[in-house]
């Protein structure tokens, strides 16, 4: 009798045992690469910060689960999908919380950049102006204010960033006026609640699901004999701070 092998899902159906080469196929170029990334996730989650590109209208560095892999393996996370069941139901889950937090904060950045914000976006560029000319005055800097800079400081506040470090440009200004993120916070309130809200139910998914996917991965190496390669803790974003 052929060798057969149980799914995730404890089903009644049988499905054929893959091989050894093939769940090594799984850890090194599905399991390993979207650990890495839910490893990324859990570091900015759930109290941020975020980043959120607003001229991309996406996170920086939080992602679908899909888009961790490499695309010349997308056919193997295919594969991996399809045995294991309980992945791609955690998958779907974790997109779709996702896809919930980058609308939250889509959300407050329009009520920051909208029609309502237009006394706070002059108090911006008063401050930004004033602050400017200081360090022109110092030759640290250009006097040249940019307009979109007032884009860029409502994106940082939409997406819960508390401190910017010195590789931003906006990073000097944003934390030396903590006036201007508190008016902010003030007007998009109940906007921001609900990014908080949201950063907290996507937190719970990725916790899940690296959790589940760090202990199938233990557990076909030893059932398979196979080698589970090292993990970078994370792809670019340390610097962040």
């Amino acid at each position: 009798m052929d060798s057969v092998w149980w799914d995730s899902m404890a089903t009644k159906h049988r499905v054929p045992r893959p091989s050894s080469e093939r769940v090594q196929d799984w850890i090194v170029s599905v399991i390993n690469p979207i650990c890495r990334g839910l490893a990324v996730e859990k570091r900015f989650l759930p109290g941020g910060p975020l980043f959120w590109i607003h001229t991309r209208r996406w996170f920086e560095y939080l992602n679908h689960l899909r888009d961790e892999v490499p695309v010349e393996f997308v056919e193997n996370l295919t594969d991996f999908r399809r045995k294991q069941k309980e992945f791609a139901q955690l998958e779907e889950r974790h997109d779709a919380s996702l896809d919930a937090l980058s609308v939250a904060v889509q959300a407050a950045f329009d009520r920051l950049t909208g029609a309502s914000a237009v006394e706070l976006r002059q108090h911006f560029e008063q401050a930004r102006e004033s602050f400017r000319l200081s360090k022109f005055q110092s030759a640290q800097i250009s006097s040249k204010v940019d307009p979109s800079d007032y884009l860029y400081w409502a994106s940082y506040i939409a997406s819960l960033v508390s401190e910017l470090g010195p590789r931003f440009s906006l990073g000097e200004f944003f934390n030396a006026h903590p006036q201007l993120r508190q008016e902010a916070a003030a007007l998009a309130r109940v906007e921001l609640e609900s990014v908080a809200a949201s950063a907290q139910r996507h937190a719970d998914c990725v916790e899940q699901t690296l959790d589940y996917l760090e202990a199938l991965r233990t557990r076909l190496a030893d059932e398979y004999h196979v080698r589970i390669k090292p993990v970078p803790t994370d792809h670019g974003a340390a610097d962040y701070g």
